[in-house]
């Protein structure tokens, strides 16, 4: 009875976040194959699932000069980030809405100490069916 509640309560609130959803395939620092599944909720908020079970949930966009970056810059407490770096025009409604791009995630972490490590995964991500 208790896992099945625990699925259900996964399930209900992944669907919740739902929006447009992408599917990446891409390579870590290592050259090892990963992937991912990028959720929006809208222009500005994202969920990011890896394949290894980690979830992020990026609510601040910001334009630069190259990319559109969604980012947690609170992600461990002590000065960590985790960022996904879209194109510049990225959109995932209208008339410029992507049907594929490519796609950076960088996950900076630190501890009381200093600077733990850099995970950094880019990706190719195609709109899923949804």
């Amino acid at each position: 009875m208790k896992k099945t509640l625990t699925i259900v309560l996964a399930l209900s609130s992944i669907s919740a976040f739902a929006g447009e959803v992408y599917e990446c395939a891409g390579k870590d620092a290592d050259s090892k194959e990963v992937s991912m599944t990028l959720d929006f909720e809208s222009n500005e908020k994202v969920q990011v699932l890896v394949e290894d079970g980690s979830e992020y949930r990026l609510d601040s966009a910001r334009p630069t000069p190259k990319n559109t970056v969604f980012g947690d810059y609170y992600y461990d407490g002590y000065g960590g980030s985790v960022e996904l770096l879209c194109p510049k025009n990225f959109s995932t409604s209208g008339s410029n809405a992507a049907d594929q791009f490519k796609a950076t995630l960088v996950v900076e972490t630190y501890s009381e100490i200093g600077h733990v490590g850099t995970e950094r995964i880019k990706a190719l991500c195609y709109r899923s069916d949804n």
